[in-house]
């Protein structure tokens, strides 16, 4: 019990102590950031461009089931074209490349990328088949 005292009282008086300093501390010479003019611009920034991240996201949504499922086919396909064209500048910066490999290689990648949603997704534009 009295060292749980003890280290109570040492834990009052480094509080206190840490008090003191700040009360002791001076303000940094300069404008304050609340002051700041370009801190509200950012903050209008920040506050558009999510404003209309969230209405672009219940505007999709409020499409239906179709516009989803084609912006994340969309959202895919940007995707993986990406991630090809990094594959595809690292072939052609190897020395075992030549131009008709490199040609092949990506017409094959996107070949199985089709290949795939098509068994992945094709099933859910099936059901909408009424709307083509």
């Amino acid at each position: 019990m009295a060292e749980l005292r003890q280290r109570k009282t040492e834990l009052a008086e480094k509080s206190s102590v840490k008090e003191e300093r700040k009360e002791t501390e001076k303000p940094a010479d300069g404008p304050l950031l609340v002051d700041s003019v370009d801190k509200w611009q950012k903050w209008r920034t920040r506050f558009f461009s999510g404003s209309i991240m969230i209405a672009g996201f219940f505007l999709i949504l409020s499409l239906g089931h179709l516009a989803l499922v084609a912006f994340i086919f969309a959202i895919q396909v940007a995707t993986y074209s990406e991630i090809m064209t990094i594959a595809q500048e690292k072939l052609k910066n190897s020395k075992k490349a030549d131009g008709e490999s490199v040609l092949i290689s990506r017409f094959l990648s996107w070949f199985y990328f089709f290949c795939t949603t098509y068994f992945v997704i094709g099933k859910i534009f099936l059901r909408f088949e009424d709307f083509f």
